[in-house]
């Protein structure tokens, strides 16, 4: 990913998490935990897991699911789903 295709990804990424969690764009870190941080359940978890599936046109594993427990690992995670073979 070259850097305006890296800025594009993590304005979108920012966008749907504060669009699913209600977090300002503004206050999300890398080391947000989305359970301890941001008050989500197992629930609220697997519709983030959906939305970050349906806008990058990715598919999570439930073992790759399970393991998204930071911003940074959903970042990471989704990086390297939409990296090139």
């Amino acid at each position: 990913m070259d850097d305006s295709t890296h800025i594009n990804f993590d304005k979108k990424f920012a966008a749907l998490i504060a669009r699913t969690t209600g977090v300002t764009e503004e206050s999300i870190k890398l080391t947000l935990r989305f359970n301890q941080d941001m008050g989500m359940d197992s629930l609220d978890m697997v519709n983030l897991i959906i939305e970050f599936e349906n806008e990058f046109h990715v598919e999570f594993t439930d073992d790759e699911a399970e393991k998204i427990m930071t911003v940074k690992d959903a970042r990471e995670l989704l990086m390297q789903k939409l990296k090139p073979v």
